[in-house]
C-alpha cells in the first residue's frame, strides 16, 4: 500500500471515482446505482420566442386566404411548366407578400420525398430544400424587401449575386 495522496496526481483531477464492487466494508448491501441524468426538457419559458405571425404562417397555396386569383395563376403556371423568372409582389402591409414568396421558393426548389421531383405547386415539406426554407436556413433563398434594400449599393449587390450559381437549389 502506498501513502500517496490525490495532491500528488493533479492530472487525475476531474476523473470519476471508481465504481464500488461487492459488499461494503462492513457487509452492507451495494449502494444503489444512480440513474443517468435526464436531459433538460425545454418548457415554454426557455423555448425561443416566435412571433405569432411566423408561428401560424401559411405553408401551402391552399392555406393562403384572400389570394385566390394569384394562387390560380401560379398553379396554372406550374402545371404548364411556364413559371416566370421573377415575381413582383406588391400590396399594403399584412396581405401576404412574404408568405407567398416563401411558398413560391419552396415550390420552385422542392425535390420531393424521393429527391427526384421538380418544381411543383404542392411542395412536399419533407425534402431537405423544403425543410431548410421553412426553417429560414436555405443559403439560396434570401428574403429581401423594399424597406431595407433602398440604396444603389444594395441593388448592385443583388445584381452581383445573380452571377453565381445556387449553392443548393436547382
Amino acid at each position: 500500500m502506498s501513502d500517496t495522496t490525490d495532491e500528488q496526481f493533479p492530472h487525475d483531477e476531474g476523473l470519476p471515482s471508481p465504481e464500488p464492487e461487492g459488499p461494503g466494508l462492513f457487509g452492507e448491501a451495494e449502494p444503489p446505482v444512480p440513474a443517468a441524468p435526464q436531459p433538460p426538457v425545454p418548457d415554454a419559458a426557455t423555448a425561443p420566442y416566435r412571433v405569432l405571425a411566423r408561428k401560424y404562417r401559411p405553408t401551402t397555396f391552399e392555406d393562403l386566404i384572400g389570394q385566390e386569383a394569384m394562387v390560380r395563376t401560379l398553379r396554372n403556371a406550374f402545371a404548364l411548366g411556364r413559371v416566370a423568372h421573377a415575381f413582383m409582389l406588391t400590396g399594403v402591409r399584412g396581405v401576404g407578400k412574404t408568405t407567398t414568396a416563401r411558398i413560391i421558393a419552396r415550390a420552385l426548389n422542392c425535390t420531393g420525398p424521393d429527391g427526384q421531383g421538380g418544381p411543383t405547386a404542392d411542395p412536399c415539406g419533407v425534402c431537405p430544400n423544403c425543410i431548410a426554407i421553412l426553417n429560414d436556413r436555405h443559403p439560396d433563398v434570401l428574403e429581401m424587401d423594399a424597406a431595407s434594400r433602398t440604396g444603389v449599393d444594395d441593388v448592385r449587390e443583388i445584381i452581383e449575386a445573380t452571377r453565381f450559381r445556387p449553392m443548393q437549389g436547382g
